[in-house]
């Protein structure tokens, strides 16, 4: 069965594609940061489609947890596919580029948006501020994301207004098509 890891999974668009994979017979690995309450609620309901699902709590802007995600998925989950677009930024354009760094995981999607630094504001008594940045994110590669992006292993374009829709989310088709190749050679 194959298997997908769902980062920013426990609400928003990523609990709804985790849903739409379970669906399509998914096991589940709802990634969260905070909210184990909002992963629970996913994987019951991706549960409840007959999948198989559970709730990884990891900081993606953290190397040791990152580190821990990519174990988790070389050593349990088989093929994985990481649906990226214009919109997926700082901390999951990290992961992305983690696992596309490492081989672990196929970018399928759109350019990323190139949020790699972390910004500090500094207020003024006389209200204005000053702004530095404390932090750059790179890949483990060492790849600068910070205004580039992440190109995708598979580009594949669609206007943002149909992820999840189905029928429509043409992205979504193309990683369900490169996990049935990656399983079928994986047979031979």
């Amino acid at each position: 069965m194959p298997v997908a890891i769902v980062t920013g999974g426990s609400r928003g668009i990523g609990a709804a594609i985790a849903k739409t994979l379970g669906a399509h017979g998914y096991s589940i690995a709802v990634n969260f940061a905070v909210d184990a309450n909002a992963a629970r609620r996913v994987v019951d309901e991706v549960t409840a489609l007959g999948a198989k699902a559970v709730a990884i709590q990891a900081d993606v802007s953290r190397e040791d947890d990152i580190r821990k995600l990519f174990e988790t998925a070389e050593r349990a989950l088989g093929p994985l596919v990481v649906l990226v677009n214009q919109y997926s930024a700082s901390a999951s354009e990290i992961t992305a580029g983690a696992l596309q760094d490492t081989k672990i995981g196929t970018l399928i999607g759109v350019k990323t948006y190139g949020k790699g630094v972390v910004q500090t504001l500094y207020p003024f008594s006389d209200s204005s501020e000053f702004k530095i940045t404390t932090a750059r994110y790179v890949t483990p590669l060492g790849r600068d994301i910070n205004k580039k992006g992440i190109e995708p292993d598979v580009v594949v374009d669609m206007d943002p207004r149909l992820v999840g829709v189905t029928d429509k989310d043409v992205q979504l088709r193309a990683a369900l098509s490169d996990i049935e190749k990656q399983l079928a050679l994986a047979s031979h």
